[in-house]
Formats: C-alpha cells, structure tokens, sequence
C-alpha cells in the first residue's frame, strides 16, 4: 500500500511539474507578445519609414556599439529606414537571445546583431532567415549561420599590428606578454587577433624578446573584469610587461590599475577603442597605444548592407571597416579633431 501511495505521489508529481512547465512557457509567448506589441515600430515622429530594422547587441550600455547604433541610425534616416535599438529604455533586461526572438517574432525588415559563434545564435539567424528576415553581423561574426553579411574589422591584420607595436618595444631584456582574453569562448576573433599577433612575432628576428600569455577575463559585467584585471596587479611577481587589451572595458580597466597599484612605466597597456579617457591615458603616456577602429562607418555599412539585400537580394560577405593605432606621437590629432567636433 505504501509503494503504491509513493508511485502515486510520484505521479501526480510527474504531472504537476509538467503541467508548470507548459504554462510556463505560455506566459513567456504571451509575455513576448505584450511586448512586441509595445515596440514603437514605425511611428516616431509620424513619418513613414521604407524599413524597420533592429539593432541587438549584448550590452546596451557598451560605448563602441552605441556608437555603432547612432551612426547606423543616422545612415537609415537619410535612407528612410527605422533603426531601433532592440531593448534600450524597456524596464525588463532582456539577453540578446530573447530581444532576437522579440524581433523575429516582430517581423522586422533586417537586424544589426553583435554575433559570436554559439550554436544557439547561430540557430537564432537561421530562425530569422526562414522568416525571411535579413541579419548583418557586426563587430563580431557567426561564420557557421545563414547571415547575410559581417561588417568589421580584420583581427588577424589588428592582430599583426599589435604583434608590431611589440617589436617596436623590444629591448635586451626579454619582455613578458599578457593578452587579456574574454571568457566567452564562443567568441572566435580574439582567438584570430591573439594568432595573427604570435606569427607576427614567430615570423621575425625578435622572436626570442617575448614570452607571450594569455588569461582569461571574468567580462560577465564590469565588476568582475576589473576585479581580474586587478588580480594581476597584486601578483608583483608575475606582473607582465606588456598588456594587450581585446575590448574597450578590459582597456579601462587595466590603464586604471596601472594608475592605482602606480605601476605607471612598468607595465605598458597595448589598448583596444578610443574614449576620452583612453586618448588621455596615451597623451600621458600612461597607456602605450590603442586601436581606433570607424564606428561611424561601421555603423553606416550595416544599413548599406541590408538596403542593398533588400533591393537586390545579394550582399558582399565581408565588408571591412577601417582601425588605425593611436599612439604618443598621434593622439594629438585626435585630441585637436575632438575638439573641433565639439565646437571649441
């Protein structure tokens, strides 16, 4: 009797944990719903737009892709599309996954996506593009995907300049390197810059000036890559002679370290982006370089791309924007033009 009362028991159970997970998942597709159908669609400032088009990223708040966004929605406005930063303003925080299901499920005219290459984005673009609906990576690429287009940067050639960058700091001694490396290993183009930095290296007569490594970065949030990138500073024994930075937060949080642990000229920062506050690092020499790559153009090959896709049904597959290093002797100009688009 009690085995048949605990089997029992175990039934309705059973029952009851699935009947929780079906309605579950309705409140989520009901939830979705409810808010596709308070996105703004095409109703800004009552003019009719050609195309809507979504712009995803993994976070709002990252400076180099809301750069990318106003330069992408400056380019669509003179084309007559609608670009709508997917999940800016709403009081829930959605993850990338769920703001492509939102625009999929919107049937938007294109989407912008900061990709990378996990299975599950990777079936999300294939779900977008059994619905028709046209995606252009940015930034980072979903190579396996049916996407349309990628617009970025070439890693392996920024790779090779900070790989030259090196070998215009190489003394007598033998410098020890340290690439800070994302956690997210889904991402496949500091794998690129990181190879095309150690054949610069292997391939010239200062190869045995370096001893290159790597370490993995909690960039999560922006708490957890500071705290990484501080733990290196308390380990003075193992402090690195070199720091090349992959991302504008790891950069920050590194030239800050430097600063705060005063280890200014003893480790050299090789950073990624420009910000105000990188450009003043370099002209103080507390930082040795970084990498300005067009956001603008960026930006503007995204809505380009999927234009072109949409009159004509075809796209170039990689569309290449520009990086130059800035260094000492040419923050200068950079620091001369900011102000000049400030108006001072």
């Amino acid at each position: 009797m009690r085995q048949y009362l605990k089997k029992r028991n175990f039934d309705v159970g059973m029952i009851g944990c699935m009947l929780f997970t079906i309605a579950a998942t309705m409140g989520c597709l009901v939830f979705f719903r409810y808010q596709v159908g308070k996105i703004p669609y095409l109703k800004a400032e009552e003019r009719e737009f050609e195309n809507h088009y979504a712009f995803i990223t993994m976070d709002n708040q990252n400076q180099f892709f809301r750069t990318v966004y106003e330069a992408a929605k400056a380019e669509g406005e003179k084309r007559n599309d609608y670009v709508e930063l997917m999940g800016d303003g709403l009081a829930v925080d959605y993850s990338r996954d769920e703001l492509m299901r939102i625009a999929i499920h919107a049937k938007v005219d294109g989407i912008i996506l900061e990709a990378d290459e996990n299975e599950r984005t990777m079936e999300l673009i294939n779900q977008a593009g059994e619905a028709s609906i046209p995606v252009i990576t940015v930034g980072s690429d979903c190579t396996g995907s049916t996407r349309q287009g990628f617009v970025g940067i070439s890693n392996y050639s920024l790779g090779q300049e900070y790989g030259r960058q090196m070998l215009a700091s190489a003394d007598e001694e033998v410098q020890r390197v340290l690439v800070l490396m994302n956690m997210n290993t889904a991402d496949s183009s500091q794998n690129i810059i990181y190879s095309g930095l150690c054949e610069m290296i292997e391939n010239s007569d200062k190869k045995d000036k370096f001893v290159i490594g790597t370490i993995a970065i909690d960039d999560s949030s922006p708490f957890g890559a500071e705290e990484s990138v501080r733990n290196i500073f308390m380990r003075e024994d193992k402090l690195p002679d070199i720091m090349i930075c992959l991302n504008e937060l790891n950069t920050n949080c590194a030239y800050q370290a430097v600063v705060d642990y005063n280890k200014v000229g003893e480790t050299k920062i090789f950073g990624y982006y420009e910000n105000d506050s990188i450009k003043d690092a370099i002209s103080k020499q507390i930082m040795t370089c970084t990498v300005s790559i067009d956001t603008e153009q960026m930006g503007e090959y995204c809505i380009q791309a999927l234009d072109e896709y949409k009159e004509t049904g075809y796209v170039n597959e990689f569309m290449q924007t520009d990086i130059v290093l800035i260094t000492e002797q040419n923050v200068g100009e950079f620091l001369k033009n900011e102000k000049k688009d400030m108006g001072e």
